[in-house]
């Protein structure tokens, strides 16, 4: 990667996903292996295991159950179409391009009820840590357990990476920050108001480098291996 820029990252990072197969968000392995819906309980004591066949589909289940909680596969979803289908000159990694880029994969209608995009970024923001350890557990180039979207997974690291690289403003959570932020652009659109200034609400920290946090032993560039994607061959 020579550049540091995360629309540019991202976006080399899909199209290459997009040649494997991302037909759904992600795949039951337990019910696909006739094993049944684990509880909560067993599901962490599964993903706390030593042996990565076992681990690995709890940990994905874990994302899968967190993004369904909070309402956020849409938003992992419309990633796809505003990379591939976006008109992405001009922005940049600054604190305004990036709300233009998240704000665009809000889906109609989120903002209308109070607090569904706030658990919707929480939730990405919050499977970093499942992600982290699924790619902790990944042993030479592949998954020891089979069927786990990788492709799907290794998005949502991207996102969950990036949203977890904004500060909030006081003690309000990511996904609330930005939340507020949005709303108060509505707001201001409909009145005919200057629209806020997104940095009283978040910013990205100075000397924030997506090519370090996305570079090799990063958890988004474990998955893309195990996708069988170089992360250092995208031309980005």
């Amino acid at each position: 990667m020579k550049r540091n820029h995360i629309v540019l990252i991202i976006g080399a990072i899909l199209i290459a996903l997009s040649m494997g197969s991302c037909d759904v968000l992600f795949e039951n392995q337990f019910a696909a292996a006739g094993l049944g819906q684990p509880t909560a309980e067993q599901l962490a004591d599964m993903a706390d295991s030593d042996d990565p066949a076992i681990a690995q589909p709890a940990l994905a289940l874990e994302v899968e159950a967190l993004l369904e909680e909070g309402g956020a596969r849409p938003i992992v979803d419309g990633l796809v179409d505003v990379l591939l289908n976006g008109d992405l000159e001009g922005v940049g990694d600054s604190g305004d391009a990036m709300g233009d880029l998240i704000g665009s994969l809000i889906p109609e209608g989120l903002l209308d009820e109070p607090g569904a995009l706030a658990a919707a970024i929480d939730a990405i923001t919050g499977s970093l840590a499942d992600l982290d350890a699924l790619a902790d557990s990944v042993e030479g180039d592949s998954f020891a357990a089979d069927g786990i979207d990788v492709q799907t997974l290794a998005m949502t690291a991207a996102l969950a990476t990036v949203f977890n690289t904004l500060e909030p403003a006081g003690d309000s959570s990511i996904g609330e920050a930005l939340e507020s932020y949005y709303s108060a652009a509505a707001d201001a659109e409909t009145s005919g108001d200057p629209a806020p200034d997104i940095s009283t609400y978040l910013t990205v920290p100075p000397g924030t480098d997506f090519g370090t946090l996305f570079g090799e032993g990063s958890t988004v560039y474990v998955l893309l291996t195990v996708a069988g994607i170089d992360m250092n061959s995208l031309d980005v």
